[in-house]
């Protein structure tokens, strides 16, 4: 410990009853903080002990580092080293030690031994003793080497050989350094191949590589790669697959292991090479094929035999023909063969069709030569390929020219063609429904000279009209479907068929459609209340309507409110059209359900005794079980709940606590509660709160040294106190004393429950000082700090009068004094 006075001219003698100052060891016992090691940027013991640092000498000479490797480290060798002060140190010594390079940055890392911590500072980490550490004359602790190596690495010494007295003079401080090279390691370098070279998938690619300083053997590393790694010096590695890979080389001798040397490659995956068709093919005598080799970016070719250089090439004559496809990186495929061979044509096969056909019908052609395969062509495209020697097509008005051609088996033959005109059918007529009554029906035909059929198409006749026919003798609502023609001109003969169906007139059926809820919630407050219904009739067919709700009597109106009860309300609803009354009416019947609340209805405990305003209370609700999904509270008729509870969050419907901020005495609270099927709301009667305010807590202290005297000065009727040092008092008086055991700042609480049960409390924070310390406010400039001390304490004095300053224990004994002169 160290007692330290600053510009200390102090007159006064003050007596520290809480400062006890026995041994003091100037080695810091507890450990000296970081950075005193002599290193560049630190400082050194000095700084707190008397004198200057000592760097020569017998004494220093004797101040050993052993365990340094003599042929310099090896890169993340872990090494037991031991500082040893020899004649320089005395019965009570300290020290710290740290590691750093060149650039003076932490080389390598330190692991304490017995009776040393470490310390970190930055990025550095520091050696020293502890408080069993400085007994010692020496200490051993382990140090792993920086990898890579970062050549000479120094150490930094510190060692306070003490006189174990009780002042900062008679002490030696001695600061050496020590040494020690990184080993003689191998340097490892690639030769071969380049740096980024490129390379083609499948290929083996040779590596070469050299190293320095007698290497023993060789590693290397071929990252993504199968194999992944050799231990020859030159080996020549297989690369199937395209990508970049990093290939890593390193040599070992008895040093160490070199670090990597690195390179990357490419491999570039091969172009693929093919010949479309692959063949073999056969060439017919005169005609051409073309070769077709794979299209790519980057991709050049070459074709043999021809040595031609185009993707696509065209051949007439027999021969053995294969492709070279090279990419931009060089690499290349050779595709297979392909072997073409060249075969006579033979001849072309008769066609047989008419000049002339109607679009509706199918054109027939037939063919003659023997041919195993026949192909059929429009205007030179082909569009049925057939063993058999007739076929029909179906085509399109216009004028085509339709051939043929014949395959033996080896070759096509050349095709024969014809001209062959297809003729337009006329327009369909206009077929629509005339006039109809409840026994005919009457089609409205407009054309040239029309037929029409009753029967699908399977007999035509004349119309019984000039434009029209007529059909009698029918049931009300029977349907009829016909189809019309016009008699045209050859080869179509007639025109395209209209359709149409007609229906007799009579009973016309009539629909609509029905709008209605399908529940009505009945509940509201105060209880049941019948409600209407709207229900309206839509999209009504007929000519003349009325419309009959349950029993009132037709009317033209669509919507009505109909009157519902608890339970199923059925109506009866009829449509009729009076232009069609002989029909009858339409009748549906609807059915709404009236919801009623849930019963008994929701009810507030009416004995909520009277609540504290800063505190809680739980409402109780009684209300049925199983139906109730939500319950929403309310206060002051408010329109948005201050709480809800729901089932599916797994809470109680029947009780809720409520936090009363913002609560008022006679606060009226109501709950609405949503059952789970409807969704229907039932709401209970207003209830009013009884809601009382806490008399506030009040304290006032009085503090003599350690001690303090509580009082409570509120309207309390009990009371606990909380005293800020881990100690409390419950139900006490109302004026409590509490003597601390150390000086301090402590936050003093006092907890207070007034008549009503209601709960406050207020805290002070109070500063306790120990005794004499008061002392010190009469005496200006001065200044004491820590308060209270441990260990060590700094006064400070800023007069500029004399100053006699006397530091006694608890006993009165004397024990530091010293009359300084101000500045």
């Amino acid at each position: 410990m160290k007692l330290t006075f600053t510009r200390s001219l102090i007159k006064y003698g003050i007596l520290m009853s809480m400062l006890a100052i026995s041994t003091v060891t100037y080695t810091n016992q507890n450990g000296p903080g970081p950075g005193l090691t002599g290193a560049p940027g630190d400082g050194n013991c000095t700084s707190c002990h008397s004198g200057s640092p000592v760097t020569s000498g017998t004494a220093f000479d004797a101040i050993a580092l052993t365990g340094l490797p003599v042929g310099g480290y090896a890169p993340g060798t872990t090494y037991t080293l031991t500082y040893n002060g020899g004649s320089a140190a005395t019965s009570k010594n300290g020290f710290q030690i740290l590691p750093l390079s060149s650039t003076n940055a932490m080389a390598g890392s330190i692991t304490a031994g017995s009776g040393q911590t470490a310390m970190v500072s930055g990025s550095k980490t520091y050696l020293g003793h502890t408080v069993s550490g400085t007994s010692s004359t020496s200490w051993s602790f382990s140090w792993t080497a920086p990898n890579p190596a970062v050549g000479t690495v120094t150490f930094y010494t510190t060692l306070n050989a003490t006189n174990s007295s009780n002042g900062s003079t008679g002490d030696v401080v001695y600061l050496k350094t020590f040494t020690v090279s990184s080993g003689n390691l191998p340097i490892a370098t690639i030769t071969s191949p380049a740096n980024n070279a490129i390379f083609c998938a499948g290929d083996s690619i040779q590596f070469t590589g050299t190293a320095t300083n007698n290497p023993s053997s060789y590693a290397w590393d071929f990252l993504g790669n199968t194999p992944s790694s050799s231990t020859i010096q030159n080996p020549k590695i297989l690369f199937n697959n395209p990508g970049f890979f990093t290939i890593r080389f390193r040599a070992t001798n008895g040093s160490g292991t070199s670090t990597n040397a690195q390179r990357t490659i490419q491999v570039v995956a091969k172009p693929t090479a093919s010949i479309s068709p692959a063949g073999p093919i056969s060439i017919c005598g005169g005609d051409s094929v073309t070769l077709s080799a794979p299209t790519g970016t980057g991709l050049t070719y070459l074709w043999s035999p021809g040595n031609q250089t185009s993707k696509d090439i065209k051949i007439a004559s027999a021969g053995t023909y294969s492709v070279k496809v090279t990419n931009s990186s060089g690499c290349f495929r050779i595709s297979p063969n392909t072997v073409a061979t060249v075969n006579s044509k033979p001849a072309a096969p008769g066609i047989t069709c008419v000049d002339s056909i109607c679009a509706k019908d199918s054109l027939s052609i037939s063919t003659s030569g023997g041919f195993s395969t026949y192909k059929y062509y429009v205007n030179g495209t082909e569009v049925v390929s057939t063993t058999t020697s007739i076929v029909k097509l179906k085509l399109d008005p216009g004028t085509f020219q339709v051939g043929v051609s014949g395959f033996n088996g080896t070759c096509n033959s050349e095709i024969s063609s014809k001209q062959v005109i297809v003729s337009s059918q006329l327009a369909a007529p206009t077929l629509t429904c005339g006039t109809s009554t409840s026994n005919s029906i009457t089609f409205n035909i407009v054309g040239g000279q029309t037929q029409i059929s009753l029967d699908s198409g399977n007999n035509w006749v004349s119309p019984n009209g000039t434009n029209s026919h007529q059909i009698s003798g029918l049931n009300p609502n029977q349907s009829l479907f016909a189809m019309a023609r016009t008699i045209d001109a050859a080869p179509c003969l007639y025109s395209l068929v209209a359709s149409k169906t007609c229906v007799a007139s009579s009973c016309q059926p009539i629909s609509y459609s029905i709008q209605k809820p399908a529940f009505v919630c009945l509940a509201g407050p105060g209880g049941i209340q019948q409600k209407s219904a709207l229900v309206k009739v839509r999209n009504v067919s007929g000519q003349n309507t009325f419309i009959k709700f349950g029993n009132l009597a037709y009317s033209k109106n669509d919507s009505i409110f109909l009157p519902i009860v608890n339970g199923n309300n059925n109506f009866l609803i009829k449509v009729i059209d009076s232009a069609n009354a002989s029909c009858g009416s339409k009748d549906s019947t609807i059915t709404i359900l009236g919801v009623g609340p849930i019963d008994p209805l929701p009810q507030i405990d009416q004995n909520i005794v009277p609540a504290c305003s800063n505190g809680n209370v739980t409402i109780q609700l009684s209300f049925p079980g199983n139906t109730a999904m939500l319950a929403q509270y309310y206060k002051d008729e408010d329109s948005v709940p201050f709480a809800n509870r729901t089932r599916a969050q797994g809470f109680s419907l029947s009780n809720i606590p409520v936090n009363l901020f913002g609560f008022v005495n006679g606060t009226s609270i109501k709950v609405r509660v949503i059952d789970s099927i409807y969704n229907c709301p039932t709401y209970s009667l207003n209830e009013l709160m009884s809601i009382v305010f806490p008399a506030p807590a009040k304290m006032q202290v009085f503090k003599e040294n350690l001690k303090v005297e509580l009082r409570d000065t509120g309207a309390s009727a009990s009371r606990n106190w909380i005293f800020g040092d881990g100690n409390t008092a419950q139900n006490t008086p109302r004026i409590q004393n509490h003597t601390y055991a150390n000086a301090g700042t402590y936050n003093v609480t006092l907890k207070t429950t007034d008549q009503n049960g209601c709960v406050d409390s207020t805290s002070n924070s109070i500063q306790i000082v120990a005794t004499g310390l008061n002392q010190m406010n009469a005496v200006a400039g001065l200044t004491l700090y820590p308060n209270p001390a441990v260990g060590f304490v700094q006064i400070s004095y800023t007069s500029n009068e004399m100053a006699n300053v006397m530091v006694m224990d608890i006993h009165g004994k004397l024990v530091v004094e010293s009359r300084l002169m101000s500045g």
